[in-house]
């Protein structure tokens, strides 16, 4: 089935994680995707995306997807999203945690939407020291402006056509997760902070 919106992913994944559908998760990678492990290790490929979602099925997950965002350009999606799991089949036993997930989506030849990344437990928010600490971001292959309430991203790789990169798609994640640490900062102040993503 194919999927017509890229923000319908994460709800998927959390459906299908939870009823142990291998098929129906590997269903949701194109061909060549990337899956991030909890340790930060990359899986490429169908065979070793499968690899890492059978030992998390193996782990009776039930998985809910409790937030998500997505910025749309062309055939790209960048999204972000909190979600929680609980391991374990019996109902208020076994361990539960939470976490933020940042994944990159592509529209596909039928219109609907893969995930081409996909990093569950965010590559930032697995780094021990605070951003603040590390001074600014910087960013060779995108523009990242503040102004006030609005964050702008421009995709900067003109001569590639804004193809997606691996460096684009860190520094992608990386600028997504400076204007969710700004929503956090805004959060009296429901709708204060925009985003937008552009190229050029």
């Amino acid at each position: 089935m194919s999927v017509s919106d890229p923000m319908e992913l994460p709800r998927l994944f959390a459906e299908r994680a939870s009823a142990g559908d291998l098929e129906g998760l590997i269903g949701l990678y194109e061909d060549g995707a990337t899956l991030v492990g909890p340790d930060g290790v990359p899986a490429a490929g169908n065979q070793a995306i499968r690899e890492r979602l059978q030992q998390l099925i193996a782990m009776t997950p039930r998985i809910s997807s409790t937030r998500s965002r997505a910025m749309v350009v062309g055939d790209i999606a960048l999204m972000s999203g909190d979600w929680q799991m609980r391991l374990g089949a019996d109902e208020g036993a076994g361990t539960s945690f939470e976490s933020s997930s940042t994944e990159v989506a592509r529209r596909q030849h039928d219109g609907g939407w893969l995930y081409v990344i996909d990093d569950p437990v965010s590559t930032v928010a697995r780094e021990p020291a605070s951003r603040a600490a590390e001074g600014p971001a910087k960013f060779e292959q995108l523009l990242y402006e503040q102004d006030g309430p609005v964050a702008r991203i421009t995709l900067n790789r003109p001569d590639r056509h804004n193809a997606l990169s691996m460096r684009l798609s860190e520094e992608l994640t990386t600028a997504l997760e400076l204007v969710r640490d700004n929503d956090r900062e805004g959060a009296g102040d429901p709708g204060r902070w925009r985003d937008l993503l552009r190229w050029r």
